[in-house]
């Protein structure tokens, strides 16, 4: 399930196969379970202590994610930070805010920013 890939990866997961994400969390940890039909498949523990995520603006808040890449071409940056909320449905809302900034021919500037929204449904 790619929703369910994507988050895990996010969250420091490193597979391919997850059908299901758990999350279990407290004011001061995140559990991450990762689950296909064999059983749990990755499980990562994230500490708000260790900076592994912060809270802000009634969210558990992921640290910066930065790539950046050049070439004889151009160039850029790009920086993307993933806040998780809670819906009052249950579902989990996921906000992804990304800038970035590059230059083309080494002589053209461009940047920009957007967000994404990403919804998953509490099982």
């Amino acid at each position: 399930m790619a929703a369910a890939n994507s988050l895990a990866f996010r969250l420091g997961a490193e597979l391919k196969d997850a059908d299901t994400v758990v999350l279990v969390f407290s004011s001061a940890t995140l559990r991450v379970e990762a689950l296909n039909n064999t059983g749990v498949i990755d499980e990562q523990l994230l500490s708000k202590e260790n900076g592994d995520f912060s809270c802000s603006e009634g969210a558990f808040v992921l640290p910066i994610v930065v790539d950046k890449n050049a070439d004889g071409t151009g160039g850029y940056r790009s920086e993307s930070r993933l806040y998780l909320r809670r819906a009052l449905g249950g579902a989990l809302i996921g906000e992804e805010r990304t800038s970035g900034i590059g230059a083309i021919f080494w002589l053209v500037p461009v940047g920009g920013w957007q967000t994404f929204w990403f919804q998953w449904e509490e099982i």
